[in-house]
């Protein structure tokens, strides 16, 4: 069981939209939302950063999801669409810029370069 659906509900996000952010097709993303693909480790810490929650809220009950990280959530949700894309921007790579596809396979790969070393 993964909470990406809930977050992406509470946070009024297309389903397009994060799939952007995690450079994966609209498909894709559905499949891991139902779990019918796995959430690798970069993918999972990508939404992790995303929607600025702790590593274990992927993948808990809804309840013992911290008050935190659905208040933040919820305050995405009060964004405009892009001011929203923005910050989930910044909370990915912890800067204030437009993104593109080879940035994110960029992020991608220095993240799995970082997991790999810790294995």
């Amino acid at each position: 069981m993964n909470n990406l659906k809930l977050f992406r509900e509470l946070s009024k996000t297309s389903a397009k939209k994060i799939a952007s952010l995690l450079n994966v097709s609209v498909y894709t993303y559905y499949g891991l939302e139902k779990e019918r693909m796995v959430l690798d480790n970069v993918l999972q810490r990508m939404l992790e950063k995303i929607y600025d929650i702790f590593p274990e809220e992927l993948f808990c009950e809804k309840d013992n999801i911290s008050v935190k990280s659905i208040a933040n959530i919820k305050k995405m949700s009060l964004l405009s669409e892009s001011a929203k894309y923005d910050l989930m921007i910044y909370n990915l790579i912890g800067e204030r810029k437009k993104i593109t596809y080879k940035d994110i396979s960029k992020i991608k790969k220095n993240l799995r370069d970082s997991i790999n070393k810790k294995i």
